[in-house]
């Protein structure tokens, strides 16, 4: 974690500090002594001092140190700082970390070895973004010694070596963060020949810092010192804190114009490297444009699509900033923003505009009074007229828009010649961003509705859904439809779907979705009154549903950001048959918080058809706290409003490419060929090779299959990879070392002592639709427990030709699955060897639905293996085993943590919560390194972190010590279901992650829950476990009542005016009761507060506590009691009450289908219980309308099962649901089931009450 767990910085490399040394022993004891969890009760940690020096030079080098310490107050703080995070570039700086230590209570100072505690790595995060440059580097070091009450001491020095902007040199400091700050301490050490020429301090904590100003030997010497900072309190969706805190800016450059000459000069020698090949492709896009805005917009387009986003650094000049030479990213088709930028440039520029390159800050406008040249985008600037910019940004490569609105009030700069100053991108108006939706919808007499509606996407729904669509097959884009119609309107069938242009990549024509659909029973019978469902669409789909973000907090201290502005505009006509009358309707409603949100909804009857016309938009992209006061109230009449449905009841007495693509339309690629090629030496060594053909027919398949990426360890694997791509005109392109990258896996720097993953990614040259990329993997293994590999012929793409060799020694033990239908065995016996090969021929693309469960488990698959799972429990159960002996340290902390006076059950859960709570989960798999990696149980009690297998070590050697007996387990990720065991057992595989323990007198495992957890949970539950004693596949079982799972009770007071007190009662078992525990323990005060303020929310945004909520979970189950007053929570229409049931979605959310029907199985991972139960108390006039039969249950033992009791009594209704949901893989033929429970879930009636006043009776 970083020093300010709360910070995190996208795009500065933060300064620091003085040189140590400047805290006497008895300075820091006093600054200590007071600094307690009860006078800092929402703080994790406090910043106790914090020295911070930058010795600048007049070109831009420095050098700048970091002394700061910091006590420890929680188990959330000693979490945070237990792992120390340094991020670095090595092109540009060098970073060393000469102290680290930790300071007890008692004074002792326990030193820690950085060089032994820490790793260097590439840093991660970056290939989330297509980018791969090892240059970026991190520094995790490990604090194995950290408690609460500790103190942690960290000098870090940083040596910029070579400037960003040559002679310049600026930074920020945070002089305010989510911890307090007692004493912060800036000195910036300069020559007076290059003074700072920029200083600022924002957002001052009045009184807080004081400054001063020294010169000498030609020097200036500023110091600030800020005293007793509070902290804040983050919120959702507000800035960073480094823009919206106490912070110090400072730079030597004078202006941005200064921060602009740079930048264009770094570029123009790269956009000046033109080809003839460019000259053309510029002339052959503008030969038709008959307008400047015409020819921005082809060379646009051209760029965004053709140039994929993707990125190796190579340059010297300024990596990071500075773009490849144009004729390089024309001519390999790739590059990241800074990249495509600059080819966007020089063909705009050739097209004779007057074209700029931009540096953007992607997020929270930046502060504009300090020039610096922090920002993290690169985008394009044409000026049509002096001083005036249009700005377009060719990364998006799904976009009708040249800037999205999404990248609206954000801060740029415009590199040029003369300079430039900082500017602000402009807000776009809501009516660019809107959904607009068009229904028209008939119900027939016998309650079927058949539907048409059209919706157009404008602006940000445009690029937003524009992108999805490409991405997704065909298959998936009508689920996606299916599935969100049927969260509109239960039990609702898509029909038909069309979406224009075919082509979505066409950005000449705008987006839009025509859908028909069909409603059975949607009008219920036997009732005299019901809820009439709308054909309303606005809720599911547009930016407008999740442009908001969290809006639980009653009231906010910082702005929120919303990424754009957007908006919905719906109208529906419903013609409804003429055995059905409307009784109640609700009334039109208009709510407005000026500029900010409308909202209009309008139902009116015309004749035999209802009309609705709804509206709602967010016109800002920032909230004030004062607006986000108007939102909140806005909202709370609107969620009353959407409440409020039209009632209606029966009235019978009034009743008067090419080839290729053309063959394969949904398919993204061809698999023309593909060999797998296994030679065992042993059954621990081998080599494998992968050999696979491919032809790309559509930009989806581009981005799917131009990279390949490997993970490995050269501990005991090595990978070779070779790569031809074929260009639609016969050119070939071979894949170069210069292509291939190796990476660290994401937990090397977090897990210094495992030998250290990798990963390759090799990224292909010139792919574009119509390629061939011909690609061979060669992977070499030795020191293998055993071979197993499952080989599916089948995909998410055609296969022309698909084969499967294996070549083993004569006499070695091996097992294979019987061949699947489709594909033909064949059999080689020589004097010493046995080859056995597979092959399939013309097979289709499998469907692509969500959820299905891995291919190997319904798709034709041989499964092969050498192993057997009785051996390989023996061998791992010793490895293991072998590893717990000679543990003094760790069978004396034992003994002390589970003295013999403890009760047995009490010494396991001392033992354990001691292991959750200080070795920090880190490394690989159990499969991912061989055994004589394990780790003896003292060297992981040392170090304070380990890998499954290690930490499982170590509660063995802890539990023999304490007298427990233990038997060690090898777990997977995969659930226990036949489909999937069925072939493990006919053919071994290695599929374990990690290790349980498991206690026989207890019927218990550990190891997998943090020190929260209840004694016999498990986060395993129902998962694929091997008993190492017995070499069996098991079922890994939680010990009774440590099932994972929820119930809740509301008590509903309803009074006739629609207010009511709602008592609720929750409790958690199992991993639910985890999450909840280390939640309620973890949560400062103020946390404590947003989250019982949004739980009130989500019932109403009007709701009110009455009393104070408890939470109580210091023993199991967990409890969470709550009252609250609620003044709008029924709607009154007429003589009806209506009301929705509260909590009701965490059962409804359970069960999630698509379309009616699959062809692949459904697979469900993990077990979920949830009851609810309500007893609602009605006003005395009332009775219930339409409540349903008594018992309702649907579904068997083994399946999802959900059950429905009702029971009125005098002024009373209690209701009950309970759902529960198995590990399960259910085949098409049984999928109509869980289409029937989730219209069943979604039906009006089950989640809402209508009451009706009695005749006669008034409220």
């Amino acid at each position: 974690m970083s020093k300010f767990p709360g910070i995190l910085f996208a795009v500065l490399l933060f300064a620091a500090s003085v040189l140590y040394g400047a805290v006497t022993p008895e300075q820091l004891k006093a600054q200590s002594a007071p600094v307690t969890a009860e006078k800092y009760p929402n703080a994790d940690s406090v910043l106790l001092f914090d020295f911070q020096s930058s010795v600048y030079q007049a070109d831009g080098t420095a050098v700048e140190t970091d002394d700061f310490y910091q006590k420890v107050l929680t188990e959330t703080g000693r979490r945070d700082m237990r792992e120390l995070t340094f991020r670095f570039n090595t092109t540009y700086e060098a970073l060393e970390v000469p102290v680290l230590e930790v300071i007890k209570p008692d004074g002792k100072v326990v030193k820690i070895d950085v060089r032994a505690n820490g790793r260097v790595a590439v840093e991660p995060s970056q290939m989330g973004a297509n980018i791969y440059d090892p240059a970026n580097k991190l520094l995790a070091v490990t604090v194995p010694e950290l408690e609460i009450g500790d103190i942690i001491h960290v000098v870090s020095k940083e040596t910029v070596r070579k400037p960003r902007i040559p002679g310049v040199w600026s930074n920020i400091y945070v002089l305010q963060a989510d911890v307090p700050f007692l004493h912060y301490e800036v000195k910036i050490d300069g020559p007076e020949s290059h003074p700072l020429q920029a200083i600022r301090l924002k957002d001052e904590v009045k009184g807080s810092v004081k400054f001063a100003e020294t010169k000498k030997d030609g020097r200036i010497l500023y110091t600030w010192t800020a005293e007793n900072v509070p902290q804040v309190v983050p919120e959702p969706d507000m800035p960073p804190l480094y823009m919206c805190v106490q912070r110090l800016l400072v730079s030597t450059a004078k202006d941005w114009p200064e921060i602009s000459q740079w930048y264009y000069g770094v570029c123009r020698p790269r956009l000046d490297a033109v080809t003839p090949e460019i000259r053309a492709k510029v002339e052959e896009l503008t030969k038709d444009a008959k307008t400047p805005d015409a020819k921005i917009m082809a060379l646009f387009q051209f760029v965004s699509q053709q140039i994929r986003y993707m990125g190796i650094t190579a340059e010297t000049e300024a990596p990071g900033y500075e773009p490849h030479d144009v004729s390089l990213t024309f001519n390999q088709r790739y590059g990241v923003c800074r990249d495509k930028a600059a080819l966007l440039v020089s063909m705009l520029e050739l097209a004779g505009l007057k074209a700029y390159p931009v540096l953007f800050m992607a997020g929270y406008p930046k502060d504009d009074e300090v020039p610096n040249n922090y920002f993290n985008h690169a985008i394009v600037a044409v000026e049509d007229t002096p001083g005036h910019y249009i700005l377009m940004d060719p990364t998006y490569e799904t976009t009708a828009e040249l800037l999205p609105s999404t990248m609206a009030n954000m801060s740029y700069l415009v590199a040029r010649p003369q300079g430039d100053v900082l500017r602000r991108s402009p807000l776009v108006p809501t009516a660019n961003n809107l959904l607009r939706i068009k229904t028209e919808a008939a119900i027939a007499p016998d309650g079927t509705l058949q539907g048409r509606s059209v919706i157009d996407f404008l602006g940000v729904n445009d690029q937003i859904y524009r992108d999805a669509f490409s991405r997704w097959p065909l298959d998936y884009r009508r689920q996606f439809f299916a599935g969100r119609l049927k969260r509109a309107m239960a039990g609702a069938e898509l029909e038909t779907l069309k979406i224009f242009p075919e082509n979505v990549r066409d950005m000449s024509r705008p987006l839009a979705v025509e859908m028909t659909y069909r409603v059975d029973d949607c009008l219920p019978s036997g009732t005299p009154a019901y809820l009439l469902e709308l054909p309303c669409f606005g809720t599911e789909f547009g930016a407008a549903n999740f442009v908001l973000g969290s809006v639980g907090l009653r009231v906010r201290r910082f702005p929120m950001q919303l990424f754009s502005t957007c908006g919905v505009s719906e109208q529906f006509k419903l013609t409804l048959p003429p055995t059905c009358r409307i009784l109640s309707l609700p009334p039109k409603v208009t709510i407005n918080a000026p500029g900010i949100m409308n909202f209009n909804r309008v139902l009116k009857s015309e004749g035999s058809s209802l009309v609705g016309d709804n509206y709602f938009s967010i016109d800002t992209v920032e909230l004030s706290p004062d607006g986000y006061g108007e939102l909140k109230k806005a909202l709370a009449e609107i969620d009353a409003v959407e409440r409020q449905l039209p009632v209606a009841g029966p009235d019978y007495g009034g009743a008067a490419e090419t080839k290729v693509a053309e063959a394969f339309p949904a398919a993204d690629s061809i698999l023309l060929d593909a060999s797998v090629e296994v030679r065992l030496k042993d059954a621990s060594t081998w080599t494998r090779t992968d050999r696979s053909v491919r032809k790309i027919l559509n930009y989806a398949g581009v981005k799917d299959y131009s990279e390949l990426k490997i993970a490995y360890n050269p501990v005991w694997e090595s990978v070779e990879v070779k790569a031809t791509v074929t260009a639609p005109d016969g050119t070939e392109k071979e894949l170069s070392p210069a292509e291939i990258n190796v990476m660290d896996a994401a937990w090397v720097a977090a897990a210094p002592r495992y030998p250290a993953g990798k990963l390759l990614v090799a990224s292909f040259p010139g792919v574009v639709p119509g390629s061939v990329v011909d690609s061979t993997v060669t992977r070499s293994c030795k020191n293998q427990s055993f071979f197993s590999l499952a080989v599916v012929f089948a995909g998410d793409f055609p296969i022309v030709e698909k084969s499967f060799s294996v070549e083993y020694p004569k006499g070695m033990s091996f097992k294979y699955s019987a061949t699947p239908d489709g594909v033909i065995f064949r059999e080689v016996l020589d004097s010493d060897r046995v080859r056995y090969s597979w092959s399939a021929a013309d097979v289709p693309q499998l469907p692509s639905e969500p959820g299905r469960p891995p291919l190997w488990m319904f798709a034709p698959t041989v499964v092969v293996s050498s192993g057997d799972y009785a051996a390989f429990g023996r061998k791992l159960s010793a490895a293991l085993t072998e590893k717990t002996r000679n543990a003094p340290k760790a069978a004396g902390l034992a003994r002390k943590l589970a003295p013999e006076t403890m009760r047995i059950d009490e010494r396991i859960n001392a033992i354990r919560t001691w292991v959750a709570r200080h070795i920090r989960p880190a490394g690989p798999a159990l499969n991912e390194l061989p055994w004589s990696a394990f780790t003896p149980a003292d060297v992981t009690l040392q170090s304070g972190y380990g890998d499954s297998a290690d930490r499982a070590i170590l509660l063995g050697a802890m539990l023999k010590a304490a007298g427990v007996d233990y038997r060690f387990v090898a777990a997977t990720e995969l659930g226990y279901a036949a489909a999937a065991t069925r072939p493990l057992m006919r053919a071994p595989q290695n599929i374990f992650t990690k290790v349980l323990v498991y206690l026989p007198g207890f019927d218990s495992h550990l190891n997998d829950t943090g020190e929260y957890a209840s004694l016999g949970s498990t986060a395993s539950e129902e998962a694929i476990g091997l008993s190492l004693d017995t070499g069996r596949l098991m079922t890994i079982r939680p010990r009774r009542k440590g099932e994972s799972a929820t119930s809740c009770a509301y008590r509903i007071r309803l009074r006739a005016d629609g207010s009511a007190q709602i008592e609720a009662s929750c409790s958690y078992f199992g991993l639910p009761y985890q999450s909840m525990h280390r939640k309620f323990k973890e949560m400062t005060p103020a946390e404590s507060d947003q989250f019982f303020e949004s739980l009130a929310a989500g019932i109403s945004q009007e709701a009110q506590y009455k009393g104070k909520p408890v939470a109580a979970f210091d023993g199991y189950p967990g409890k969470l009691y709550f009252t609250l007053e609620v003044p709008h929570f029924a709607m009154v229409s007429g003589d009806y009450l209506q009301f929705s049931l509260p909590g009701f979605s965490a059962l409804s959310n359970m069960v999630k289908t698509a379309s009616s029907t699959r062809r692949t199985p459904l697979w469900r991972n993990g077990p979920a219980k949830t009851v609810l139960e309500y007893r609602i108390e009605m006003p005395g006039n009332f009775v219930p309308v339409g409540l349903g039969p008594e018992r309702f249950e649907l579904g068997r033992p083994g399946t999802a099962a959900f059950y429905r009791h009702v029971e009125e009594a005098s002024g009373t209704i209690s209701l009950e649901y309970g759902l529960t949901l198995p590990v399960e893989s259910v085949p098409p033929v049984d999928y109509g089931r869980l289409v029937e429970l989730q219209r069943e879930l979604s039906k009006l009636s089950s989640s809402r009450i209508i009451l009706k006043q009695q005749q006669g009776v008034k409220p």
